[in-house]
């Protein structure tokens, strides 16, 4: 009688553990998917207005939450009630798939741990001198069981949400009436508790594409001298500035595959020859290297994934490109062009998703619409590769096309 009492002892230590390391974050630079900002999904700006899960994809359009099977890649409204009110008039009641953003500001919409997470933009004096506030909410998969996870009565900047803990970026106004930057973080378990890990120093009063990855956190600080790029080390806690060689030149991160960051210079001349080249370092910012491909002749954005990499001229700079050069999307593997997509369809204004494995992202708008297309990484290589419709709404009536 009593072995088995010990033996139960034992199988109930073991599973009690088991849950425990379950609870433990990871510590490395791999990327965990369930627990990971989905960094792959990122914006050039400061939102994040897409994200995946195991089966599928959601995505943010005109306020609503969209999901798309990953087999079917057909997006519905994430809201199954036959009498919902999705597309007339919605609210938070009336619409599982309602995001409040009336201001425009920063976007969040990120899968996590079985759940998802939206950040709102809200007005209301009461509860912020300012006005505007913003708050983010966590609901089920499936749209469901929205409440509220914490109210930020300065709306942040940039939100991102890694490892048990949302990041945020805020600026503000000192007494001396002296803008000031503050990058903060709360546990997702006690989100009121905020912990300041940077305060702009050395004149950056700003910052723009806030990244998590792995055991770090990335962003671009601004400020009166410029920007650069600035790493914040969860291990040791410490801030330091990557990529400085000296030479007056601003850096800027593009894209992060394979252990290694990816980057570009910039020298105040869009014509300098140095902005066009690539760079890349490991995940401290050490081990620089230039990157070995064909670029076009003017400012160019770099993107990478596991398999491939993609670099397409700066849309400010598409009527500069000589006669003869395309404005297209070139595909390379292994620093080989394999693929191009001509990009002079596209509006004017869009931005690319690097994607997963299987797909590429492309939102898009211009005063008269706006709307996603994904592309088939699949097809690179047998060059049949094309921009797929997925959703498009007309901007005066927002209707709906297939």
């Amino acid at each position: 009688m009593r072995k088995k009492i010990f033996l139960g002892m034992i199988l109930a230590m073991s599973f009690l553990s088991a849950g425990c390391n379950r609870s433990v974050m990871p510590s490395d630079n791999e990327y965990h998917s369930e627990v990971d900002f989905p960094y792959q999904f990122r914006d050039g700006f400061m939102g994040l207005g897409m994200t995946s899960s195991e089966t599928g994809y959601y995505l943010l359009h005109n306020n609503l939450i969209y999901y798309m099977d990953k087999e079917k890649m057909k997006p519905v409204i994430l809201d199954n009630r036959p009498d919902n009110n999705c597309l007339n008039k919605p609210d938070s009641k009336n619409c599982y798939a309602f995001v409040k953003n009336e201001e425009q500001m920063t976007s969040l919409l990120q899968y996590y741990h079985s759940h998802l997470y939206i950040a709102e933009s809200l007005f209301d004096p009461k509860i912020s001198k300012f006005g505007w506030y913003m708050k983010l909410s966590r609901m089920d998969s499936d749209g469901k069981n929205r409440h509220e996870i914490k109210t930020f009565k300065l709306s942040p900047k940039t939100i991102a949400i890694h490892r048990g803990y949302i990041y945020y970026a805020t600026v503000s106004v000192t007494k001396d009436n002296v803008e000031q930057l503050e990058i903060k973080r709360s546990k997702l378990k006690d989100p009121n508790k905020e912990e300041i890990i940077y305060t702009g120093t050395d004149g950056i009063t700003d910052l723009s594409a806030m990244i998590p990855f792995g055991n770090q956190l990335y962003w671009v600080g601004l400020g009166n001298k410029g920007y650069a790029e600035q790493r914040y080390d969860f291990s040791t806690g410490k801030v330091t500035t990557l990529w400085d060689r000296g030479d007056g030149g601003y850096s800027s991160i593009l894209s992060i595959s394979d252990q290694r960051l990816y980057f570009s210079y910039f020298y105040g001349d869009p014509a300098d020859p140095r902005t066009l080249k690539k760079y890349s370092s490991d995940l401290q910012g050490r081990d620089i290297k230039e990157l070995p491909i064909e670029h076009p002749p003017v400012i160019s954005y770099f993107l990478k994934d596991n398999n491939y990499s993609y670099i397409r001229p700066n849309d400010a700079y598409k009527d500069h490109l000589p006669k003869g050069v395309p404005y297209e999307l070139a595909i390379l593997k292994d620093n080989v062009k394999i693929d191009s997509l001509d990009l002079t369809p596209l509006t004017k204004f869009f931005q690319l998703y690097v994607g997963d494995d299987r797909y590429m992202f492309i939102r898009y708008s211009d005063d008269t619409k706006t709307g996603y297309y994904y592309i088939d990484k699949s097809q690179f290589e047998t060059k049949q590769a094309s921009f797929k419709p997925l959703l498009e709404s007309k901007v005066e009536n927002e209707s709906l096309v297939d």
